[in-house]
């Protein structure tokens, strides 16, 4: 049976104060703390949105309140599903970056999703810091600064989508020299092909591990990555509208 992947996707822009609100509720206690100590009011409003989308999302799987959605973390530090949801079987992933939210959501799997705005402020010579030497030349190729930008940029969603994946999405991994050291195929010429991982973190991972890009606004990018271990299908990848999830309240 061919692996699904729901990725729910949210555009911060587009919520109302109702949808919100309806986030801020579903929260609990601890996350509530969180995004109060939040000092900036876009990042209150991201953290609220993103944590609200995840506890919705997780609660059509769980069958459960979305407010009484429980987590723990496994031996790698990872977030998952408490036990006591019964859905032990579920793996999820949330990303955000400026004005979008993503929760990636799969059975059976590992899994790990990353999403970049186009728009940050990031200098080119530093995203190709981050780049191996197979990537770095095929990025130089290509011939105009802001596409050089791009492909760097979505190359970098793709390693943060294994480490978070693999459940070493932390600083240390993420430091310029252990993404370098991840490499993948970019083939930037035909954006059909999906990512081919040539080195991961262990031996096994590039045997493992599949990617898919994310089909967003122009000016995101985004990547998905989950385990396929002995299946013969590829993985797809099912974007959904994160406004279906929100109901205004009264």
């Amino acid at each position: 049976m061919r692996q699904i992947v729901d990725v729910w996707l949210l555009n911060l822009d587009a919520l109302g104060e109702g949808e919100l609100a309806c986030a801020w509720c579903v929260l609990d206690d601890s996350e509530r703390a969180r995004a109060t100590r939040l000092l900036r009011d876009d990042d209150r409003r991201t953290f609220v949105t993103a944590h609200g989308l995840l506890r919705l999302s997780l609660a059509r799987v769980a069958e459960a309140p979305p407010e009484r959605v429980g987590f723990e973390l496994d031996s790698d530090g990872k977030p998952r599903l408490a036990d006591a949801n019964g859905a032990s079987d579920v793996d999820f992933n949330l990303s955000h970056c400026r004005g979008l939210v993503a929760c990636a959501i799969g059975h059976d799997t590992e899994l790990g999703a990353d999403v970049e705005w186009c728009g940050r402020r990031t200098s080119l010579a530093f995203l190709l810091r981050l780049l191996s030497p197979e990537e770095r030349e095929a990025v130089e190729r290509l011939p105009d600064p802001a596409a050089r930008r791009r492909a760097a940029l979505e190359a970098w969603t793709m390693k943060e989508a294994l480490l978070k994946g693999r459940g070493n999405g932390l600083p240390a991994a993420s430091s310029p020299s252990a993404l370098r050291s991840i490499s993948f195929d970019l083939d930037l010429d035909d954006e059909r092909r999906q990512p081919q991982l040539l080195r991961g973190v262990s031996e096994d991972d590039a045997s493992r591990w599949r990617f898919r890009r994310l089909h967003l606004e122009d000016q995101y990018v985004g990547t998905v990555a989950t385990v396929v271990d002995g299946r013969a299908e590829p993985f797809a990848v099912r974007q959904r509208d994160g406004r279906e999830l929100f109901q205004p309240t009264r």
